[in-house]
C-alpha cells in the first residue's frame, strides 16, 4: 500500500476527469489515472500519466491554436 507524502494516509488509484483551461477555454480529459489520498484528498499524477496528458494537450489543444 502506498502512503500520502503529505499526511501519510492511504493512497487509492482512481480514474477522474482532468480539467484545465487554456486561452480562457475549458478542456476535460476523461478518466485520467490519479493517486488520491483517502485521508486528506490530495491528488497525485504519476510520470507516465503526465506524459499521456502532455500528448493529448499537444494533439488536441496546441495544434488547434497554432
Amino acid at each position: 500500500m502506498k502512503n500520502c507524502v503529505i499526511c501519510k494516509g492511504q493512497i487509492q488509484t482512481k480514474y477522474l476527469d482532468f480539467i484545465f483551461k487554456f486561452n480562457n477555454q475549458k478542456y476535460t480529459i476523461p478518466k485520467i489515472k490519479h493517486e488520491v489520498c483517502s485521508q486528506c484528498g490530495e491528488k497525485f499524477i504519476d510520470e507516465e500519466t503526465n506524459i499521456l496528458i502532455d500528448k493529448w494537450v499537444e494533439e488536441n489543444v496546441y495544434k488547434k491554436h497554432n
